[in-house]
């Protein structure tokens, strides 16, 4: 499972059901958090709320124009969003995700 802060404007977007990828950085930073590990799930932590939703799939995109300012990266990581997950749920992907 990868855990990141989110502003609230797109945790709101999310939740919505309005925005069905994350895109992060594609730097070192984020390279040790995903490659060569198999995520289920993604924890998003913004101020006292978490919010946990299911990872379709991690793909290498170009950075999106609207992304620039915020990721000056020519590429970036696509986080394709599924479903929300309780906590109980994500746990036990974190469990499966160790064992494999």
């Amino acid at each position: 499972m990868i855990a990141t802060t989110i502003k609230r404007i797109h945790l709101d977007q999310i939740k919505a059901g309005d925005k069905h990828i994350d895109y992060r950085a594609y730097n070192a930073f984020w390279q040790r958090k995903i490659e060569g590990k198999l995520h289920r799930a993604i924890l998003f932590l913004c101020g006292r709320t978490v919010e946990v939703y299911a990872i379709e799939k991690i793909e290498v995109v170009p950075t999106p124009e609207d992304l620039r300012e915020i990721i000056p990266d020519p590429q970036s990581y696509a986080i394709h969003l599924g479903g929300a997950h309780s906590l109980a749920e994500a746990s036990e992907n974190v469990q499966e995700e160790s064992q494999e």
